[in-house]
């Protein structure tokens, strides 16, 4: 049994099921970190991939109003998104997570698609 895509993949990498599929290529750095990224924790999802998460404050770092009080708007503006930056963008783990699965992608190819072109080889 197939699990079904995540909406996310589909925009990504097209619906198998449909027969209409507009799939964009992969251009860019940042298209390639997406999708590396998308499928990464869609195999998450499937217990494919197991995690490192860093260690960090759960609750959002909230500065008191006194503390800043004195700043313009901009300026605390400016404050809430880089304290936002700050909790939601903590680790980067990307450099932990992604070799196993890359290398299980890699050997799951080699052994679907090798095998076909073997065959092929040999019957000409």
């Amino acid at each position: 049994m197939k699990p079904e895509w995540s909406l996310e993949m589909k925009d990504i990498f097209g619906d198998s099921l449909a027969t209409d599929n507009d799939v964009k290529p992969l251009r860019t750095t940042e298209q390639m970190n997406e999708a590396i990224s998308e499928t990464y924790w869609y195999r998450v999802g499937l217990s494919l991939e197991y995690p490192v998460m860093f260690r960090r404050r759960l609750d959002i770092l909230v500065i008191p109003d006194e503390e800043y009080s004195m700043c313009s708007d901009n300026t605390k503006q400016l404050a809430t998104i880089l304290t936002d930056y700050m909790t939601y963008n903590c680790c980067n783990g990307q450099y932990i997570n992604y070799p196993s699965m890359i290398k299980s992608l890699t050997d799951w190819i080699d052994a679907t698609y090798a095998t076909t072109q073997e065959q092929e080889t040999e019957t000409i």
